[in-house]
Order: structure tokens, then C-alpha cells, then sequence
């Protein structure tokens, strides 16, 4: 999740859908096996929830880090764990302009990993991501994206 400062609103992408079972009339949370991977885009515009029907969205995931881009790009979208059939880390870039998806490939990315922090660095214009998890276990590195160049 993450907001896109032009709009105001937050964006949502993908998860687990844990949503309620019912048991003689009482709501309990789904096991989380039994919960779907979901490749799903929301935004919430401060008043009302509203899922979005895309056709070019990235793949089923957790886990995935997600930031502002304060430019006219909205959100940026990298790696999680998931995608379709066999269940991996992801290593995909995404920009979310408030109504579509694309897919971008920057020259040099971070290796696939789920679980890394990400963050919008106003002062210097440019994304960092920093660590997250492989299949050999967490990861220690500072990587930067430059949207503008």
C-alpha cells in the first residue's frame, strides 16, 4: 500500500485475501492457507473503497514493497512473493499512474526478493529500496531508482 501524493489517495495492490468465513453466525478470519493470493488494484479516496478492473496489473503477490512517486507517476511497485502457479520471489518493477499499470525495466534492478522497505527520497527525486528476503534469507543492500533520467 502506498499513497500517491498528486491524488490523495491510497493504492492497494495485491495480498492475501483473508477475508471472513462465517460459523453459525459468527465472522472468524480464514487460515491463511486457505487464502488466495490475489493480483487485485483498490484505491480509497478518503471517503469510499473502489476496485479498479485493469487487464495490465502485476502478477498475484505478498509481500511486495510499494512507495509514493511524487511525480506524475503516482505508485511504484517491486518484487513480493508469489506469482502464478509455483509460489517465488519476485523481482518486477511497477509504476501506477492513478488508472493503469505498467510494467517498467529499469537497466540495473535489485535481485527478486519479498519483504523490502521502500521509500520516496524527496530531496534527492529518486525511490530507495533497502534489503528484504531471498530464498538464502534476508538481504542487506540500499538500491536507487532515478525516475527522472
Amino acid at each position: 500500500m502506498a499513497t500517491d501524493l498528486q491524488s490523495g489517495h491510497v493504492i492497494v495492490s495485491g495480498g492475501i485475501a483473508a477475508g471472513p468465513k462465517t460459523l453459525i453466525g459468527v465472522f472468524l478470519l480464514r487460515d491463511r492457507r486457505e487464502s488466495p493470493l490475489v493480483d487485485d488494484t483498490w484505491i480509497f479516496n478518503g471517503e469510499n473503497w473502489l476496485e479498479l478492473d485493469l487487464k495490465a496489473r502485476p502478477s498475484h503477490r505478498q509481500f511486495a514493497a510499494m512507495s509514493s512517486c511524487p511525480d506524475e507517476r503516482g505508485v511504484l511497485l517491486f518484487g513480493g512473493h508469489g506469482g502464478e502457479g509455483r509460489p517465488q520471489h519476485l523481482g518486477n518493477t511497477w509504476i501506477f499512474d492513478g488508472e493503469n499499470w505498467q510494467e517498467i525495466h529499469p537497466p540495473i534492478s535489485p535481485s527478486p526478493r519479498q519483504g523490502a522497505c521502500i521509500t520516496y527520497d524527496s530531496m534527492k527525486g529518486q525511490i530507495v529500496l533497502f534489503g528484504g528476503k531471498d530464498a538464502n534469507g534476508y538481504l542487506n543492500d540500499t538500491w536507487i531508482l532515478n525516475l527522472s533520467g
